[in-house]
């Protein structure tokens, strides 16, 4: 004990003796080197698997570039007031990332055909909105003379009554 870890081959002499040569060589060279080897092989994967991860993520950040700008045009047309006057929806997804022939393409190709849609609606929206003021501009002037006709007779026809009834106290 003490004398650390061996190796040891006993091996019988050919010579027709009983003879046994013991051979021993000690381990703490190979335990050594093998302990090396371990900590690489583990040291290699650890810096393997950082550098997969890392490569994954910025793969993954770069691929969905395109959605972010989808998502930043559709909360821009959010914040639009939308609900009185002329509005015109100008934004669009650029025509970069709006390529068909990716999902995230197709999806800000989508979202420019929906806001050319709403566009139109709200420009037919309005159309109809000056349309119904008009008429009820028009309509409106139309039944002031009229109405100030029948006031008018009106008047007239209380001021005859009252002269024909006399004074009242």
């Amino acid at each position: 004990e003490g004398v650390g870890s061996y190796r040891v081959v006993a091996t019988p002499v050919s010579d027709g003796t009983s003879t046994i040569v013991v051979t021993g060589l000690p381990r703490d060279d190979i335990q050594a080197q093998l302990t090396q080897l371990l900590t690489v092989i583990v040291l290699a994967t650890l810096g393997g698997l950082i550098l997969l991860a890392l490569t994954t993520a910025i793969t993954i950040r770069v691929s969905l570039r395109p959605l972010r700008a989808v998502a930043a045009t559709a909360t821009r047309v959010a914040n639009q007031p939308l609900d009185r006057g002329e509005v015109t929806i100008t934004e669009r997804i650029p025509q970069a990332e709006a390529d068909p022939r990716t999902e995230t393409g197709l999806v800000g190709a989508s979202l420019n055909k929906l806001l050319d849609h709403v566009n139109t609606s709200l420009a037919a929206r309005q159309k109809n909105e000056e349309q119904m003021r008009r008429f009820v501009a028009d309509a409106s002037h139309e039944l002031r003379t009229p109405l100030a006709s029948i006031r008018g007779y009106s008047e007239l026809s209380l001021r005859a009554l009252s002269q024909q009834q006399g004074p009242t106290v």
